[in-house]
């Protein structure tokens, strides 16, 4: 609700400027950008927000939105599972003349390479990224992020131990702040925790998503998913059925519902 009232009013803002063309189109990319964030929330929405990126993209080729845009677009593409397109996006990002904006587009490309599978050749790309990045702090996050990236590598690949230090490495060296980095790290470690059979362990790195880094939506109904699962396997039903019905009732697009009700099977 509160993103359509946000698109609704940049809708009106840019009717009302229509003759003053540069604060028009601030205010048109005002209601893309409530378009897209509406959509991260509710994957329905996620063709709406593409349609939506890709008119104002065809009108305003040489907007000063155009990087940013290209990121947004690369992003709803990658969540809707569609490569190609979201690999055309981020590859813009690499010609942007910002040393983090390329960092990022690598980062991209190997998250891409991951949801292909393709698990050497994205760590290949995070470790440019780990190697190659600066101590500016923009840097240093895309090295975390890479960081991340390496370690949903291994932990497919059932690389447990190389993955668990790094992601320790991680949760130590960011600040508990950057809500975006900790949570899947935390999230992460529980998987390798719960995957290794240590289930007491892994429930506690769930739970410290749920306390600290609830704001991370994604990541709150993953973390929510996997303690009602290993609540349930400690035989703690009521404390089961009391996780699960919160992550229903606040994530009811949420593909971590369906993990949950199938016991823990993923796509």
């Amino acid at each position: 609700r509160e993103y359509q009232k946000a698109i609704d009013a940049y809708g009106r803002i840019a009717q009302e400027h229509s003759g003053k063309e540069f604060l028009a189109r601030a205010a048109t990319f005002g209601r893309v950008s409530s378009v897209v964030r509406q959509a991260q929330r509710d994957p329905a929405k996620i063709g709406d927000a593409i349609t939506a990126l890709e008119d104002f993209r065809k009108q305003n080729p040489d907007s000063r939105f155009h990087y940013g845009l290209h990121e947004m677009l690369g992003q709803l593409y990658l969540a809707k599972g569609n490569p190609d397109p979201a690999a055309a996006a981020f590859d813009v990002l690499s010609n942007a003349p910002w040393p983090e904006f390329k960092l990022k587009a690598t980062n991209y490309a190997g998250r891409i390479l991951l949801l292909g599978n393709q698990l050497e050749a994205a760590i290949a790309k995070f470790n440019s990224v780990i190697q190659s990045a600066g101590d500016a702090p923009e840097e240093a996050t895309r090295r975390f992020e890479a960081e991340l990236g390496k370690a949903e590598c291994l932990i497919r690949m059932k690389q447990h131990a190389e993955a668990e230090k790094a992601l320790r490495d991680v949760i130590v060296n960011v600040s508990a702040d950057e809500s975006t980095i900790q949570a899947p790290a935390h999230n992460f470690l529980g998987d390798v925790l719960r995957e290794t059979g240590r289930a007491d362990e892994a429930i506690f790195e769930y739970l410290r998503v749920d306390f600290y880094f609830s704001r991370e939506r994604d990541e709150h109904a993953k973390a929510l998913c996997y303690v009602a699962l290993l609540f349930e396997q400690r035989g703690q039903n009521d404390r089961a059925e009391d996780v699960r019905s919160r992550l229903k009732k606040d994530y009811p697009a949420s593909p971590w519902v369906k993990v949950v009700e199938t016991g823990g099977k993923e796509g």
